[in-house]
């Protein structure tokens, strides 16, 4: 284990500790800023080398649960998206540091955990939300088990409060027709230019909701889809990245599961509009010149670069205003859901609308559209009881 401290040019100090981290054996490091002394600096040093030191009970017996779970925040960090961290540490500094932070790490008692969740509930705050600072503390108390600084995990013996999952808001047919046409309506602009303080810059082509709604991505994997993933023989779009945002950074980065990396069969209809719209960003681009970013966003900002994820919802909120359909809950996720439940309400097998929706497993699939599952099977189950019915009366 090793570590540094540096002056920074406002003159505050930032720390670098090196450690082995005893569940990967490799090696990581935690960086510390914002230290307006020296002196602090070299205090949160030693503090780290005691909780790394030794792996253990009498190393659990040190830390504070504030202690203790600033260090996991920055263990796992690694490997977490920048969304899931930005809530891991909403929870973490803002609800669990000041309820439970001052208490050692092996005296949390199940007590505890109970009064600070209920004090939560107290507060205002849904069920979920405090369901989410429950599942936040209680991954990093199996960590602490897993890497021998408890014995038990207090909060395994808690009973958090149950957040009834919200249902999937989709668009009915009627609604999903007014809605679509008015899309087609303005994605097909007389020209694909526009200036703009006297320059020339490219206008946003709204295909990209038609893409939505009929292959189901995920907005992050809409915005990360470049000119190589279109697939003209084959028939088909390859999801291959993701965007994401953390504060005013734009991320690119996998999928959000394994199966999120996947290929996704578009009819010959939509295939056409797709490669038109990058005739015409190559159009764009050869007017642009070298005011054009060259990395090949198929859905591109006026100067060619990476969209936002929340410029695509803002303007998605414009489009169903125009519609007609504002202020009835929906959102860009929601073209989404319509196609996951359009597909399993026409019948398509499970495994298939999973595997073309990019989740986990089949398991998500089900438990994330129960609603609609349920509505096919009682669909299925009426329908063969009038067979049975009429079967018996003749």
């Amino acid at each position: 284990m090793s570590g540094s401290i540096r002056q920074e040019p406002n003159g505050s100090f930032t720390l670098q500790f090196w450690f082995k981290d005893p569940q990967t054996g490799k090696r990581q490091n935690v960086k510390r800023r914002g230290f307006a002394t020296k002196r602090k600096a070299q205090i949160t040093m030693r503090e780290l080398q005691v909780s790394f030191d030794s792996v253990g009970p009498e190393a659990g017996a040190k830390l504070s649960v504030s202690q203790y779970l600033n260090d996991w925040f920055d263990r796992q960090a690694v490997d977490k998206a920048p969304a899931t961290n930005d809530r891991y540490r909403n929870a973490i500094e803002r609800h669990i540091e000041p309820a439970l932070g001052g208490i050692g790490l092996v005296k949390l008692s199940v007590l505890n955990i109970d009064n600070f969740l209920a004090s939560k509930l107290k507060s205002g705050l849904s069920e979920e939300t405090v369901n989410g600072f429950y599942r936040v503390l209680n991954t990093a108390l199996k960590d602490a088990v897993r890497w021998g600084y408890l014995n038990k995990n207090p909060a395994e013996l808690v009973s958090p409060p149950k957040a009834q999952p919200a249902e999937k808001v989709i668009m009915s047919s009627d609604e999903q027709a007014r809605g679509v046409a008015q899309l087609i309506k303005e994605s097909d602009p007389q020209s694909l230019f526009h200036r703009r303080n006297g320059a020339l810059s490219c206008s946003f082509n709204t295909i990209l909701f038609h893409l939505a709604v009929l292959t189901g991505l995920r907005r992050g994997e809409l915005a990360g889809l470049q000119f190589d993933d279109i697939d003209e023989e084959g028939g088909a779009i390859h999801v291959r990245r993701s965007i994401s945002q953390s504060g005013r950074r734009t991320i690119i980065k996998r999928p959000k599961t394994q199966r999120g990396m996947r290929r996704v069969v578009i009819d010959q209809r939509l295939m056409s509009r797709l490669i038109k719209h990058r005739e015409q960003m190559a159009t764009c681009r050869e007017q642009l010149g070298s005011d054009w970013n060259t990395q090949g966003w198929l859905f591109a900002s006026a100067d060619g670069s990476v969209l936002a994820p929340r410029a695509l919802n803002s303007r998605f909120s414009k489009l169903l205003e125009r519609a007609g359909l504002g202020g009835q809950g929906y959102n860009l996720h929601t073209l989404r859901h319509t196609h996951i439940s359009q597909m399993l309400m026409s019948n398509a097998p499970p495994l298939v609308v999973s595997r073309r929706a990019g989740h986990a497993s089949v398991a998500t699939t089900m438990n994330l559209y129960g609603h609609v599952i349920s509505q096919i099977e009682e669909g299925v189950i009426s329908s063969r009881l009038e067979e049975i019915q009429r079967s018996w009366a003749s």
